[in-house]
């Protein structure tokens, strides 16, 4: 999965990967805690999701930013609602 987050974040070094690591296991955990949903492997919503967290994690680390840290953007938000309702489905999308 670290592959597919630094191609989605452009990333090309691999100076950050462990911290890019701790933010997929903080997305995923995060996704689980929202949602009650654990990730499978080709979930396409989910692994979406999950580039989106990181690459707002990421793109947010500093301490201190014009922008609350508490707001999460809409498609974040969107996501996790569709997540949390269509319930856990199988590796073909049926529930």
């Amino acid at each position: 999965m670290l592959d597919d987050i630094k191609q989605y974040l452009r990333v090309t070094h691999n100076l950050d990967d462990e911290m890019l690591n701790g933010l997929i296991l903080i997305a995923k955990q995060l996704i689980v805690e929202k949602t009650g949903i654990e990730y499978k492997e080709g979930d396409g919503a989910y692994l979406m999701l999950i580039r989106f967290l990181v690459a707002h994690f990421y793109e947010n680390r500093e301490a201190v930013g014009e922008k609350a840290m508490s707001e999460m953007p809409y498609t974040i938000q969107h996501l996790m609602v569709h997540i949390a309702l269509r319930g856990d489905y199988d590796q073909q999308g049926q529930v």
